[in-house]
């Protein structure tokens, strides 16, 4: 979920509770945010998070995502549209009608960003960490696919400390709003003050 700060966002509430204990924990309202790598440079990624358990915070949170195969897709996807994009531009200009280029221009600053990523997950020696607390004593939970009518779906993920199985459920009729907040973090994941600054990627 791409999300951009002063922007709220609107939500339905999801909630994942053990079957065993019936204790419950937040699902999706760990991944609004906008959590953003802040190289040695200045120059500011976008991190790559997914929902997970924390060890540490004995509970669901968001973690970083360091496997680079959705990005290497999605910069493939942006590469290919910009092909398409500079061909179509190169056909009107042949009858002399130029098209705004400010779509490829979009699409190249993309491309930088999405391979600037891919290359500091690839040269990441440490793993995962906990985009709260810090921990690298973390689990990646299952993907999950809702029941639009709001009916719990089992993860199959098993409640640590607990025998039980961890049940998906949201509100389709109930509505949050959050405002993102940037949060910033060095290469290797773990978080800066709040006033570090950036310069575009």
């Amino acid at each position: 979920m791409v999300t951009e700060e002063g922007r709220q966002v609107s939500f339905a509430p999801s909630l994942l509770e053990c079957d065993r204990c019936m204790a419950s924990f937040p699902g999706n309202a760990f991944l609004i945010g906008r959590p953003v790598y802040v190289l040695s440079t200045g120059v500011e990624l976008p991190v790559q998070k997914e929902l997970g358990w924390c060890h540490q915070c004995q509970g669901t949170a968001a973690i970083e995502d360091l496997d680079p195969a959705k990005l290497e897709q999605e910069l493939q996807d942006s590469r290919n549209r910009r092909l398409a994009s500079e061909s179509e531009l190169k056909d009107r200009l042949r009858v002399l009608f130029r098209r705004p280029r400010s779509d490829i221009e979009s699409l190249n600053k993309i491309e930088r960003t999405l391979a600037q990523t891919i290359v500091l997950q690839t040269s990441r020696h440490n793993d995962p960490r906990c985009l709260t607390c810090g921990s690298q004593d973390v689990l990646a939970l299952p993907s999950i696919t809702a029941d639009l009518s709001g009916r719990p779906v089992n993860t199959g993920f098993v409640h640590p400390g607990c025998i039980g199985r961890l049940w998906h459920s949201f509100s389709p009729d109930m509505r949050l709003m959050m405002t993102p907040k940037r949060v910033a973090y060095d290469a290797q994941g773990r978080r800066l003050s709040d006033d570090m600054q950036s310069v575009p990627a």
